[in-house]
This record gives C-alpha cells, sequence and structure tokens, in this order.
C-alpha cells in the first residue's frame, strides 16, 4: 500500500503544474537558437566562413591528434 501512495505522490510531483512543461520550454529554446542563428547569419557576413573554417581546422587537429597518438600507442607495442 506504501508503494502505491509514494507512486501516485511521485506521479503528481512529476506533473507539469501548468504549460509550460518541458516540451514548451524545449521548443521555446529551438525558436529562440533559430531567431539568434537567423539574426547572426544576416548581420555578420562572414560568419558562416568562419564557422566553417573552425570545423576544418578542428577536424584536422583531431584527426592528426588520433593519428600521433596511435602511433605512440604502435612504437610502444613494438618496443615490449
Amino acid at each position: 500500500m506504501r508503494l502505491v501512495s509514494e507512486s501516485a505522490h511521485l506521479r503528481e510531483w512529476e506533473t507539469a503544474p501548468s504549460a509550460t512543461g518541458w516540451t514548451s520550454a524545449r521548443w521555446s529554446l529551438l525558436l529562440a537558437l533559430a531567431a539568434i542563428s537567423f539574426f547572426l547569419v544576416a548581420t555578420q557576413p562572414n560568419l558562416p566562413a568562419q564557422l566553417g573554417a573552425l570545423v576544418s581546422t578542428t577536424t584536422v587537429a583531431v584527426s592528426t591528434l588520433r593519428r600521433g597518438l596511435d602511433a605512440l600507442g604502435r612504437s610502444a607495442k613494438t618496443s615490449e
């Protein structure tokens, strides 16, 4: 009986008291992100190029780091 009452209490506690539940908050965050992105792309003409360069640089850095660590791992295994 105690488990049933605790379950009911938990269900009541988890229920959003108004329309501002997680679903509506998620949509609000998504719309705000879209509006900010549109504003930045419209007002900063070279922002997409800078973001592309950042992604490209990060990709090269990560792949170089992985190759270096892989080479160090192989050399450590061959020296044993």
